[in-house]
């Protein structure tokens, strides 16, 4: 099957490898590099600017109509770090972090003109994650990271971090599942055996840096993707999870110690739970606007410092 491309010259024009390019690139770098992942998304909207210029076409603003949420959500940011928050607060750091609103937008124009059909995704996936799932996978086993030299308990990947390998490999791993539903029997032989083992690979990357909430999140989306297509293999999936987990449990102490962590009041649940205090009590006191997007992460320690704590000074940082 071809690529469909929505009513425009982009079909006849020089746009469309690039921009295909750049998506393999884009995709490749969100589990890998933050930086490219930047200059990528500046060279598609440059791709993006040069097709409306050459072409003509017009160009209309992608709604997707939830706007209002976004613009409330912003207005309370704005709001609090005008009137609430500290003098020496990072504000212009802080709501550079949007930028993700303007990448979402960008997205959305680029597949408003192409379409990629679930076969060709499969494809890619399994291509752009197979390197850095086995680099992740043999740094994991090896005991160290093979470029920085750090030692790994939990599967760091490529950003060095287990919580945001966890995180941006998810996604990907869910929009690799979701296509498998539609097209996994319509691949050629030799890409069965290649997406599968891509995806295996990288399932178990994920499941390897012992992240609760992203085992969870892969867990529901999927529950609520088989809830809406298909009740059977739904009942399918939970039984086959619930005896995977089961039988795993068994055999990892690291799964069992993360189980255990999850149902006591361990440190790090301790911490948690701290902190969600210190967060209320931000709330209680500028219930409205807050005092500025991430700075109740910045200024936790002047909450953490009042009597009522009661707790070591060297407990919790700033």
């Amino acid at each position: 099957m071809g690529i469909g491309l929505a009513s425009t010259d982009l079909g006849q024009s020089h746009f469309k490898p690039w921009l295909l390019v750049l998506l393999a690139v884009y995709c490749a770098a969100a589990v890998s590099s933050q930086s490219v992942l930047d200059g990528v998304m500046a060279l598609i909207s440059l791709v993006l600017i040069g097709f409306y210029l050459k072409t003509k076409s017009q160009w209309r603003f992608p709604r997707i109509g939830i706007e209002w949420a976004f613009i409330g959500y912003l207005a309370v940011v704005v709001i609090g770090f005008v009137f609430n928050a500290a003098a020496d607060a990072e504000w212009k750091t802080s709501l550079m972090k949007f930028s993700w609103l303007i990448n979402l937008y960008i997205l959305i124009l680029v597949f408003q003109l192409i379409r990629l059909n679930t076969i060709q995704v499969i494809q890619a996936l399994s291509i752009l994650l197979l390197l850095p799932t086995l680099y992740s996978l043999i740094s994991f086993v090896r005991g160290f990271d093979l470029i920085t030299g750090r030692e790994n308990s939990r599967i760091t990947g490529l950003v060095n971090s287990a919580t945001y390998h966890a995180h941006g490999n998810a996604i990907l791993f869910t929009i690799m599942m979701g296509c498998f539903y539609f097209s996994y029997q319509r691949l050629s032989s030799i890409w069965k055996v290649v997406s599968l083992m891509s995806g295996i690979l990288l399932g178990i990357s994920i499941y390897l840096t012992y992240t609760r909430g992203i085992w969870i999140s892969i867990f529901v989306s999927s529950a609520i993707m088989l809830f809406y297509l298909d009740l059977k293999k739904l009942v399918k999936v939970c039984i086959l999870t619930v005896i995977v987990f089961f039988c795993a449990l068994q055999f990892s102490p690291k799964l069992q110690e993360r189980v255990q962590q999850t149902t006591t009041l361990l440190t790090s649940n301790e911490e948690r739970v701290s902190l969600l205090k210190v967060n209320l009590q931000i709330w209680r006191e500028y219930p409205l606007f807050g005092i500025g997007y991430g700075e109740n992460l910045r200024r936790n320690r002047e909450y953490w410092d009042r009597p009522e704590w009661n707790k070591p000074a060297d407990y919790i940082t700033s």
